[in-house]
């Protein structure tokens, strides 16, 4: 602001401020115009007064430094204005961003599992499926029944249940496969999007996460009860597996793939549950 100042008052007008007092209002008001202040310091106002050159000439120099503060200090204060509503602008903005950013997630995001939900996994099915037609990629899906669980809701109640339920899902979560899609279907049954995913590799990963589920320990995770956790009943899960390259036949709608896709390996799931539980089936070919 120093430099802004200076501009003032050319060397010839500083010069001319102290050999001719007469001229001094005209250059007082440009300066005052060109500072965009709203007065100029008294040292200055008193300028023409002054007799001799050396009173004027020490009466410029405190002026000047007043001006270079007041003009310092004026802009200062509009800069942190400025900056002010600027920030409360961004801040405001970025703010509705993430707003906007949780609501999709919120909107597509199983509130009890933190897993997708059975509305964006439709979305998401129906995504996969083209980009397999597309570009000739394998695409498999698991559909995932928990075994026996109504015996844990209605023998250690309904957070029981949801707790395990929450548990289950962290284990599908961490131990399928990268760039696979896990979803809550609806009540105790997931589903897997396994894109690239040939029938040999659905399956590896199927039995990954059956033995992963049964291998687990669940716990009550009532506070009340963290100094001796009570043992809930231990979960196993029966996997239906489906390909769509493999037995899917070709033709029909997309829309007729995709509930072809789901019902093909929701079948061979009821088929694991009627061979005993615990187990992963493969889906038979379609007709």
């Amino acid at each position: 602001m120093a430099g802004g100042a200076h501009a003032a008052f050319t060397g010839a007008e500083r010069g001319e401020l102290l050999e001719d007092p007469g001229a001094t209002q005209n250059h007082l008001e440009a300066a005052r115009a060109a500072l965009d202040l709203p007065a100029l310091p008294e040292a200055l106002l008193d300028l023409a007064a002054l007799r001799t050159r050396g009173e004027r000439a020490a009466a410029f120099n405190t002026a000047r430094k007043e001006v270079e503060q007041a003009a310092f200090e004026l802009f200062a204060t509009r800069d942190k204005e400025l900056l002010r509503i600027f920030a409360a602008y961004m801040s405001s903005s970025i703010q509705n961003a993430l707003d906007a950013i949780r609501a999709r997630a919120q909107a597509r995001m199983d509130d009890l599992t933190g897993l997708a939900n059975s509305r964006y996994f439709h979305t998401r099915l129906a995504e996969e499926i083209t980009r397999a037609d597309r570009e000739g990629t394998e695409l498999a899906m698991l559909f995932i029944d928990l075994d026996r669980f109504k015996a844990v809701n209605d023998l250690f109640g309904h957070l029981a249940g949801s707790w395990t339920l929450h548990k289950v899902a962290r284990l599908l979560s961490d131990n399928a496969p990268p760039a696979s899609l896990v979803a809550r279907y609806g009540g105790d049954e997931f589903v897997v999007i396994l894109p690239g995913a040939d029938l040999t590799r659905a399956t590896q990963a199927a039995e990954t996460l059956r033995s992963t589920i049964a291998g687990a320990a669940f716990f009550d995770s009532d506070p009340e009860n963290r100094q001796t956790p009570t043992a809930l009943p231990r979960v196993t899960a029966s996997i239906g597996i489906s390909s769509y390259r493999e037995h899917l036949a070709p033709g029909g709608t997309q829309r007729r793939r995709e509930s072809t896709f789901l019902r093909l390996a929701d079948s061979a799931m009821y088929r694991a549950k009627a061979a005993g539980r615990n187990r992963v089936e493969v889906a038979d070919p379609e007709d």
